[in-house]
């Protein structure tokens, strides 16, 4: 390597030698070709450090002068000059001690692509933001939890707390009173509600996922054309912007699976540089992400599972690193274990945290909640109990709840009335004919009965109270028939494999009583606890027989679920064979519907089965020693089937397997991946499958021509991605696509 030699000095300072005094063949003056030997820092060296000298320049990379020592600038920290190139005789040298860089640092630049997306985005979702001035589709929900955030009012929703939080972010800002009732779609906004910003946030978020996927792609490996066309493709897509600009928690949901994905690209980026700040930084992006994402709907664990596997491919990578020692090894994996496991879960915990300081009173949801949780609201049962006595005694008056799987289903209470069973079952079984008891999912005077002492005949609370201890038998006497629990081993009415549960009627009948029960703390109890009021769970045992006391509600969960007119299968999603009525203008054929940009959805499947299809070849070919791809590019697009492809197939596949209602816009988050898969392989097929210029120039040029044809697809179903326009019936007729797309027309 060409170097320059010094004169021999004395001064020690003189002679160091700096590691970053080195220029490239081009910079060298052809008459004076004189060495530089570029050195690793020796014990006492520092890695950057700068000269003083007679006539020293600095220069930049393509040997263009930049400026003297004194102006350069130092923003990277990088050594402060290079040698002179210039044909003259070496000056003397002074060590001066190393350069410090500042201590901020900030680099601009300006992604002329990027903005435009970004700003078009904007415009795209949030135009015209408050129309229509009513209640489209699943804003009834969102939008009656909004209001119960603002009156401060507990409720229950299948889906975590961060997406309404959002929401009711939205609503505050906007001075909501929370007052507006959200009855039923369609229903006019009136002016007290601020629907621009009920809806501003989930628009902003939708906005982003246009320049998030284009930086997604970027990190992928891919060129700004490739990122440019993902971006443009979420940018015009229909579907996408429909979910956007309603009071609906897609759009956050997407954009933190796309942050996810770009931070963990960002970490993995570092991977030379591990344990340094921004190695640190993204890793808990990642983390703060993935707690986002579960924290909006559990579709997020999908991506955990996503996330989970990449790390542990890493991991398995770093263990065969032998350059790693096991201090090392255990050092990574604590830290991604820390950021990606506990932080995420500690998040996730904090959210709902918030969600509860936020709902603290009694609502109309208590009732699916424990009677302990019931008792920490305010105004709720806390305000009917508080003056109650804590513990059971006997002679006290209770109602039991079925705790048991409750969250599978509906609460219920121990119930009893006076209708007997049939002397025979619908299947020929033969019955006890005794007093029912059934499991009631609504408070009713028939749930009530009283601890009895079965050594006594009366049923009052003695003076002082005795109090009932884990372990001890009593009997149950229903409220109101003033007849006691019983079992006896007759086959129960749903299961005849479980014993028959009664109210004791004596029939003079060789079918003595059996109506002692043992009590059981399930709680970690010890001999000697008490039982407590709605803060003990029990379990009762029948003496006789030590079957335990259990219920089966008579309805299923899946019976309760009724079909929906616009509900889809998962298969029918890729092709879009079905949308989703939002809204319809009480007067006219305006309408909202949600579907996607045909073009768009039918090209993924494309790009998903030529991924496969080029993966299948270059397998083989590699196996044949025919490498069509140097190695870099081949890692590029083996990673791109783990985390894109692996990423569609997660966020679509386990809905095959859910028992409940689905419509068309769960596949949002796989369609993110299937438009990244896309775009990419776009790039993949120019680049790697097409060799000859005239080929590629060929493939341009219908690139071009499928792109205009996204965004006329676009504009074409823009009305009833806005429902801004009007249509006659003929219109509406005339974007019927398919046979099975049910666009509504009214008879006007």
């Amino acid at each position: 390597m060409p170097s320059h030699h010094h004169k021999k000095n004395k001064d020690p300072h003189r002679t160091r030698p700096s590691h970053r005094h080195h220029v490239t063949p081009k910079q060298q003056d052809p008459v004076e070709r004189t060495k530089a030997v570029s050195e690793g820092p020796g014990p006492d060296d520092d890695s950057n450090m700068s000269v003083e000298g007679e006539e020293t320049s600095s220069i930049s990379g393509n040997g263009s002068e930049v400026g003297s020592v004194g102006s350069r600038d130092q923003g990277d920290g990088a050594s402060a000059i290079e040698p002179s190139l210039e044909r003259r005789q070496p000056t003397d040298v002074k060590w001066v001690g190393p350069v410090r860089a500042p201590l901020l640092s900030i680099k601009t630049e300006l992604n002329i692509p990027l903005l435009l997306l970004t700003v078009v985005a904007m415009a795209t979702r949030m135009w015209r933001l408050e129309y229509p001035n009513s209640v489209v589709f699943d804003e009834m929900h969102f939008g009656r939890f909004a209001s119960m955030y603002i009156r401060k009012t507990f409720f229950f929703d299948v889906h975590p707390p961060l997406g309404k939080l959002i929401i009711a972010f939205g609503a505050y800002l906007g001075d909501f009173n929370g007052n507006f009732t959200w009855e039923r779609i369609g229903a006019d906004y009136p002016s007290a509600v601020p629907v621009w910003y009920l809806r501003l946030f989930p628009a902003l978020f939708g906005s982003l996922l246009v320049p998030l996927t284009y930086q997604t792609t970027v990190e992928l490996g891919y060129n700004h054309w490739t990122a440019a066309l993902a971006g443009g493709m979420v940018l015009f897509e229909n579907s996408l912007v429909t979910q956007s600009r309603f009071l609906l928690i897609d759009s956050f949901l997407l954009f933190f699976i796309l942050a996810t994905l770009l931070c963990l690209l960002k970490f993995w980026r570092l991977k030379h540089s591990p344990f340094s700040l921004s190695w640190w930084a993204w890793l808990a992006g990642t983390g703060a992400m993935l707690a986002c994402a579960c924290s909006v709907k559990y579709v997020g664990v999908f991506t955990v599972l996503l996330v989970g596997g990449m790390i542990f491919h890493e991991l398995w990578n770093l263990i065969g690193d032998k350059r790693l020692s096991v201090h090392d090894l255990t050092s990574h994996f604590l830290a991604r274990a820390g950021l990606l496991a506990v932080l995420p879960v500690v998040l996730y915990l904090l959210l709902f945290h918030l969600h509860m300081e936020l709902a603290n009173r009694s609502g109309p949801h208590d009732e699916m909640m424990t009677s302990a949780f019931q008792a920490t609201l305010e105004g709720g049962l806390s305000r009917i109990t508080k003056s109650q006595p804590v513990s059971i005694a006997y002679g006290s008056q209770i109602t039991l709840r079925h705790t048991h799987g409750m969250f599978l289903g509906r609460p219920c209470w121990l119930h009893s009335h006076l209708a007997t069973y049939p002397v025979r079952y619908h299947d020929n079984r033969g019955s006890s004919a005794q007093q029912q008891v059934t499991c009631y999912s609504f408070k009713d005077i028939n749930n009530w009965w009283i601890v009895k002492d079965p050594g006594r005949t009366t049923v009052y609370v003695d003076d002082p109270p005795k109090l009932i201890h884990h372990g001890d038998i009593i009997q149950l006497v229903h409220g109101t028939s003033s007849r006691a629990l019983n079992s006896h081993n007759v086959a129960a009415p749903l299961s005849p494999y479980s014993q028959e549960v009664t109210c004791y009627i004596d029939y003079n009948i060789s079918l003595p009583a059996q109506n002692l029960w043992r009590v059981e703390l399930v709680d970690g109890a010890d001999e000697g606890d008490t039982w407590k009021s709605i803060q003990s769970h029990i379990r009762l045992v029948h003496v006789n027989t030590s079957a335990a006391l259990k219920w089966k509600m008579l309805s299923t969960n899946k019976e309760l679920q009724q079909e929906h007119k616009y509900s889809s299968s998962p298969g029918e999603w890729p092709l879009m064979e079905r949308g989703v009525a939002y809204w319809l203008h009480p007067r006219t054929n305006a309408q909202i519907h949600f579907m996607g940009n045909p073009v768009v959805w039918w090209s993924g499947v494309v790009g998903i089965l030529g991924y496969l299809a080029l993966l299948g070849v270059l397998l083989v070919r590699r196996r044949r020693a025919c490498f069509d791809m140097d190695d870099e590019s081949w890692q590029r697009y083996i990673l791109t089937g783990e985390l894109v492809l692996g990423g569609w197939v997660l966020h679509y596949v386990p809905f095959f397997l859910m028992e409940r209602t689905l419509f068309l816009h769960h596949y949002l988050p796989a369609l993110v991946f299937k438009i990244l898969l896309l775009a990419v392989m776009v790039e993949n097929i120019h680049t790697h499958v097409l060799r000859w210029p005239v080929h590629r120039n060929v493939f341009s040029a219908l690139c071009a021509v499928w792109v205009t044809c996204i965004y006329l697809s676009y504009r074409k179903f823009a009305p009833l991605t806005y429902g801004n326009s009007d249509l006659s019936a003929d219109e509406v007729t005339d974007l019927k696509w398919l046979d099975s797309w049910d666009l509504l027309i009214q008879v006007l």
